[in-house]
């Protein structure tokens, strides 16, 4: 038992003062800034959303003075103006997206061109039926049949069409 104590206490101590000897680092986690400035934002905007009712409300005031007018005055905003307002933002909303889905579908196209020329060894070329084929660039003696099938070979065979491959669409 003597001995348990005698090592827990030593083993304590160490703890102790290793702890001491090497504190760690303390990290700055005070966001009371942060929170202070969003609450300085907030009040602003507040301030100068009160200002201008206030301003509206003093102008219908003044209004009302020189006039006698009692009746309702409207903010000037009618919902034909909120409609119109969203449907330019929904527009601008719209060309965004278009714009972002077209550069994707070009960083594609561009990724695959280098996948295929530089990475494959690979270029395009497109049949007299419209139909693109990616060939690879060793291939020097490539031909057609009738039916627009490509093959590999030595020698033009009879009935098919020599491809010339120099004039092939390099993609990188």
């Amino acid at each position: 038992m003597r001995r348990s104590l005698t090592s827990t206490l030593a083993g304590g101590l160490l703890a102790i003062g290793v702890s001491s000897t090497t504190p760690a680092q303390d990290l700055n986690m005070d966001m009371s800034w942060a929170i202070q400035s969003q609450q300085q934002n907030w009040d602003w905007g507040m301030y100068n959303a009160q200002a201008a009712a206030q301003n509206w409300y003093n102008m219908v005031q003044d209004y009302r003075a020189q006039t006698g007018y009692t009746g309702f005055i409207g903010s000037g905003i009618t919902p034909m103006d909120l409609m119109r307002s969203n449907a330019s933002l929904q527009q601008t909303y719209d060309s965004y997206n278009a714009q972002w889905a077209n550069l994707s579908d070009r960083h594609s196209g561009i990724t695959d061109n280098y996948i295929s020329g530089a990475i494959y060894g690979q270029s395009t070329w497109t049949d007299p039926n419209g139909q693109t084929w990616l060939i690879d660039n060793s291939m020097s003696n490539l031909y057609m049949d009738g039916s627009g099938q490509v093959y590999y070979g030595g020698q033009t065979p009879s009935g098919m069409t020599s491809i010339n491959t120099s004039t092939m669409g390099r993609v990188w």
